[in-house]
């Protein structure tokens, strides 16, 4: 038997993976370009698709598809043609 089970009185050790909360990251599954732009957009200023473009060396369509994922998802918030990164704190959106 193994150390776990003993320590249960006999119950079955739980499965590792089942053990441990897993951590995410709120970039777990974005695309590249997505990841690419959210490192661009700034926390205080605004900015537009052309500066996005020229930062995160993506295309204008790959920055504009990427923002409208982020912004979605809550990782960018647009003011007009302008965008930044979205203040989150705690899971909460704080703006």
């Amino acid at each position: 038997p193994e150390v776990l089970e003993l320590l249960a009185d006999g119950e079955p050790a739980p499965e590792p993976s089942t053990a441990h909360a897993e951590v995410r990251s709120v970039t777990d599954g974005l695309e590249p370009a997505a990841r690419q732009v959210l490192d661009a957009l700034p926390v205080r200023a605004w900015a537009d698709v052309a500066s996005l473009t020229r930062v995160a060396g993506v295309s204008a369509r790959q920055a504009r598809g990427a923002l409208g994922v982020l912004e979605v998802t809550g990782l960018a918030d647009r003011h007009g043609d302008r965008w930044r990164r979205s203040r989150v704190v705690t899971g909460r959106r704080d703006g």
